[in-house]
């Protein structure tokens, strides 16, 4: 089977092809199926994490006609009230800076909450995950959420993972490692993203 993933970040390609790597499954990015022809990226005006993953997985599985694979995930800060939220990777983005880096993304979150008196906050990360399969009839959609919790801290700390990984500190380990302190292999285990991945897994397999 194959199984497009509405997606070319790397770092996310790589965790999902960790977890379904014991499924008869070959994983595609959205460079991998149209080459230098890409359509246009779809415009993500839902308020929900499961609208914007449900809103890319139909729009490029009905272009590829292939099982596509769609996931918006993002930070929820308590003390910016759950801000960014569904804005995560684009809350960074200004005329001066239309492509922001995961370094730029951090650089601003720590300022915006430390503008607010704080230097840490409790916050969740947040991963939906929809599939949808338009060369079936029947269950050609499957959408899921989950939960990470943790706090943001303005001191960095570990060198794996992408985006926010760096500076958010996991309950899991009482608040002292952070996404970026663990192996890929210890946060396909816990992440939201990882629990949402196996989800998925279920669907597939039933």
């Amino acid at each position: 089977m194959q199984l497009m993933i509405a997606s070319n970040n790397a770092g996310k390609v790589r965790e999902i092809k960790e977890c379904f790597s014991e499924l008869p499954i070959e994983i595609l990015t959205i460079n991998d199926v149209f080459k230098d022809n890409p359509p246009e990226e779809p415009i993500e005006n839902s308020s929900t994490f499961k609208g914007n993953a449900m809103l890319k997985a139909l729009y490029y599985s009905e272009r590829a006609n292939l099982p596509c694979l769609a996931d918006d995930s993002g930070l929820c800060v308590d003390a910016l009230d759950g801000f960014p939220g569904v804005y995560s990777h684009r809350f960074a983005i200004t005329e001066d800076n239309p492509n922001p880096t995961d370094e730029d993304r951090n650089e601003l979150l720590i300022k915006m909450l430390k503008e607010k008196g704080f230097e840490e906050s409790f916050a969740q990360y947040k991963c939906a995950m929809a599939l949808v399969n338009p060369l079936v009839k029947e269950n050609r959609a499957f959408v899921t959420e989950r939960i990470l919790f943790g706090k943001i801290k303005s001191i960095p700390s570990g060198t794996n993972g992408f985006s926010f990984d760096p500076y958010f500190y996991l309950k899991e380990y009482d608040y002292k490692r952070t996404c970026a302190d663990i192996s890929l292999q210890e946060k396909n285990r816990i992440s939201h993203r990882a629990l949402a991945m196996k989800d998925v897994k279920e669907f597939l397999l039933s």
